[in-house]
């Protein structure tokens, strides 16, 4: 299933048409969303240096983190929505 975001191992994940709504309901910028959604960045440390490596997401773990954000942002909006009726 080809997504259309392009990574550096030009890997398609997101559709830009599919990130544009959601970016600007969030105030982002799309690419910045894109990238989060299909990188994370993992830090080693190795003596005393430390060192920060960009590592690009598969399909499969591209949409554990699609998911993962989707439920923290309606879980948010939950709690919000609770407080605000009480």
């Amino acid at each position: 299933r080809s997504w259309g975001c392009r990574t550096r191992s030009r890997s398609r994940f997101f559709r830009s048409w599919l990130l544009a709504f959601p970016s600007f309901l969030l105030g982002v910028q799309q690419e910045a969303l894109c990238s989060k959604l299909t990188s994370r960045v993992m830090d080693s440390k190795w003596g005393g240096r430390t060192e920060s490596i960009a590592v690009t997401l598969n399909t499969e773990q591209a949409a554990f983190t699609r998911d993962a954000l989707s439920k923290a942002l309606y879980g948010r909006l939950f709690d919000f929505l609770v407080q605000v009726r009480l």
